[in-house]
């Protein structure tokens, strides 16, 4: 009875074990300008817009959010998509989903978890966004060659891609920080969305091999097994 009752506990805290693991699939992993105050008053006019990602550590990515705080359409869908690398020049399409417009943050989640390489440049694309409220941080709107970066946030020095000024290919324009493009004979770049608001869920890429508590617990539940089957066959145990 007490080796039933051992096997039944290491079972139990296996088991726990393997569910709270789990939890850590929603945390926010990386982030860009995450601790940023939203524009206060922006609106996306283009339909597709987009930015080149590049994470810092590797991990398995579950999902990716903004900040819509300000609302602007609602019930507007857009569709977020996380491609291998920019989808005009050889990236491919990794996952995406869909999420109804609204204020607060917003965005979807992956099934299964992708598996990101620090160092590697990502895309992250949104499409249907015209008219919903801005997902970019509050900052200095106008940003020149050189002067950049506001105090404080992250600019993506590739800046933004959208289908402006054509909507021909989803996310063909590039609109650097700055250069004659922005704004033709000036440096100044009209480029805000270059700070945008981006949260990455997922988890560290040793979460998906079993760490040495989990195995701590399995090999006392296999020998216990085996020690009930040695004693079953025992005369004394009869």
């Amino acid at each position: 009875m007490k080796l039933k009752r051992y096997i039944s506990a290491a079972a139990a805290i296996l088991a726990w074990t393997a569910f709270t693991g789990s939890a850590y699939a929603d945390a926010n992993i990386d982030s860009i300008n995450g601790a940023l105050t939203p524009f206060p008053d922006l609106t996306i006019t283009q339909n597709d817009i987009g930015w080149v990602y590049s994470p810092t550590e590797s991990y398995m990515l579950s999902g990716i959010s903004s900040d819509f705080s300000i609302g602007g359409a609602v019930g507007q869908t857009v569709t977020l998509s996380f491609w291998s690398g920019l989808p005009n020049s050889g990236g491919t399409l990794l996952d995406s989903g869909t999420f109804s417009s609204g204020a607060g943050i917003l965005g979807v989640t992956f099934g299964p978890d992708i598996a990101v390489t620090a160092g590697d440049s990502y895309f992250v694309g949104l499409s249907g966004t015209a008219g919903i409220g801005v997902d970019m941080a509050n900052a200095a709107f106008l940003v020149t060659g050189a002067d950049p970066v506001a105090p404080g946030v992250t600019y993506i020095p590739s800046g933004f891609y959208s289908d402006y000024p054509a909507a021909t290919t989803d996310f063909a324009t590039n609109v650097p920080l700055s250069g004659p493009y922005c704004q033709p004979g000036s440096e100044t770049c009209n480029n805000a969305f270059a700070a945008p608001i981006l949260y990455f869920q997922g988890v560290p890429d040793e979460s998906a091999v079993p760490e040495p508590s989990m195995a701590f617990f399995v090999l006392p539940v296999l020998a216990g097994f085996v020690v009930v089957r040695r004693l079953r066959s025992s005369p004394k145990y009869l």
